[in-house]
């Protein structure tokens, strides 16, 4: 009778073995969401969920580049902007990679090339039995059996989450150890870039962001009862705690919100707090010493050597005649600004590639660089304010624009005979149209634009319509508009062509023909 035992759940029956077998799978199933262990792989479209929903561990591919990391992003983050990445320096080649546990429990890295990436370099496994989870604080940890080998955590990227600690370790050993987050390369690019924030190793209770090997600006410090962060509101969302003892010193937080707060430290050095609030993620609004009178303490930057002063301005476009620094390759935006800013006769700067490296910088007159800028989805800075042009309707603009064509196509700027107006008076003039425009413009159209146009270059002044009344003609089609009298220009240009076929004498004069480029 026991070998025929069954069970019945809501209409299903079940053999014991079967529900052992279901139990066991389940059971390894819900293990495997947030950890993986020895003799699994995680590839390409594979995930680690942290028990709580809270953050997603995989692959991610790197803006346009074919390059793809291995980092964590919040689950809910439609953007799925990484808070960690593994292998900053060493980009996979493409979607090939994977993640396991190494014989020797290690994490490790691979993808076609087959050549390992150690992800816990120098904090090694001493066995083979470990396991690798994600954590609901965004914390990656291999562990033997309760001993964690090594964390994400004491290998920060560029954010700074709560629990995370930022300092220094190990102080009265020959193993000093620093834990500070440093921003990409780029905004695309997760490669180590020019800024680094933590704590002053000479003055431990300052909390400091460096670009490069220099102080770029003290960012906040320890009082000796709360840490003081220069924003321009105060810190009251967060518990800052600061440690400090003979083996370590370092600052963490946490929220005292119900909702995810952190910070990151963006490619442009601008530290940036953001929070989480179910799906919807958001910047608050706090910025780093605005001025000399809330400054407390920030580097406040001398008045500038250069007319144009030490500010950028961002606009679209390609920039012409430029110069690819040479070596720029591991460069960012902010290194390529810290380099026009440190010469004067550097007018602008962009970046060489479309993830953000290289160097591009532009010698010359201001005016003529913003004469010369071509159409593009670049984007280029340019040393001072950008003088603004009066803004127009689309209407009014497209009229101006109309006039100064007719003006110079009617008035022979353009070709040597009033074509224009010999085909209006002879009732010829849709020959006028580019065959291209069929589709997108009516005769009714061209007709109407040909007729106004004719009327900007009347002779006498008071028969021109002013640029409202062009407006209105263009944009009403008004049925009643003046008939055009021959233009000042026709019995100008008859002349002249009269007087060129007069013989003449030209001395000691080059004459060169001018062709369109």
């Amino acid at each position: 009778m026991a070998a025929n035992m069954r069970f019945m759940i809501k209409g299903w029956v079940f053999s014991p073995l079967l529900l052992v077998i279901f139990c066991t799978f389940f059971d390894w199933f819900s293990h495997a969401l947030d950890t993986i262990i020895p003799g699994e792989k995680l590839m390409d479209n594979d995930t680690l969920v942290s028990a709580g929903g809270v953050f997603e561990l995989g692959f991610f591919q790197a803006g346009v580049s074919s390059n793809y990391y291995l980092g964590i992003w919040f689950k809910n983050d439609r953007d799925k902007k990484p808070v960690w990445v593994a292998n900053r320096e060493i980009p996979l080649l493409d979607s090939s990679g994977l993640l396991q546990i190494r014989y020797d429990g290690n994490l490790c890295i691979l993808d076609r090339r087959m050549i390992p990436i150690i992800v816990n370099y120098g904090e090694l496994a001493t066995n083979g039995n470990t396991t690798a989870t994600i954590l609901d604080s965004g914390n990656f940890v291999l562990r033997e059996g309760d001993k964690i080998v090594w964390q994400s955590f004491n290998n920060p990227s560029d954010t700074f989450l709560p629990g995370m600690k930022l300092g220094w370790f190990n102080l009265n050993t020959h193993q000093l150890r620093k834990q500070f987050i440093v921003s990409w390369l780029s905004p695309i690019v997760p490669t180590t870039g020019a800024f680094a924030l933590g704590l002053d190793k000479i003055h431990l209770t300052q909390f400091t962001l460096w670009r490069r090997d220099g102080v770029y600006r003290q960012v906040g410090f320890w009082d000796g009862q709360s840490f003081r962060f220069f924003l321009q509101s105060s810190s009251i969302s967060y518990n800052f705690s600061y440690v400090s003892n003979e083996n370590e010193t370092y600052l963490t937080f946490d929220s005292k919100e119900n909702y995810t707060q952190w910070f990151v430290v963006e490619s442009s050095g601008q530290i940036v707090e953001f929070s989480m609030s179910g799906r919807d993620i958001s910047i608050v609004n706090h910025s780093l010493c605005t001025s000399a009178n809330d400054s407390k303490g920030c580097l406040i930057s001398g008045p500038s050597m250069c007319s144009d002063g030490d500010t950028f301005t961002e606009i679209n476009g390609s920039m012409p005649n430029s110069i690819l620094v040479n070596g720029s390759v591991q460069m960012g935006p902010s290194d390529c600004e810290i380099m026009c800013r440190s010469n004067c006769s550097c007018t602008a700067f962009a970046s060489f590639r479309n993830d953000g490296t290289g160097c591009k910088i532009y010698y010359g007159e201001k005016d003529g660089l913003l004469d010369m800028i071509g159409k593009g989805d670049g984007v280029l800075y340019v040393r001072g304010d950008i003088p603004t042009k009066p803004s127009r309707s689309s209407e009014e603009e497209a009229a101006v624009v109309g006039c100064h064509w007719f003006s110079g196509f009617l008035g022979g700027a353009y070709c040597s005979h009033p074509i224009a107006w010999d085909l209006w008076q002879e009732g010829r003039g849709l020959e006028l149209m580019d065959p291209t425009l069929n589709i997108s413009c009516s005769m009714a159209e061209l007709l109407l634009y040909l007729q106004v146009g004719l009327l900007c270059v009347q002779e006498n002044a008071e028969d021109r319509p002013n640029m409202s009344d062009v407006v209105s003609m263009l944009s009403n089609g008004t049925p009643t508009l003046p008939a055009p009298k021959k233009p000042a220009f026709s019995t100008h240009i008859r002349a002249v062509d009269a007087d060129l076929q007069k013989p003449h004498s030209l001395d000691d004069v080059t004459v060169s023909e001018i062709e369109g480029r």
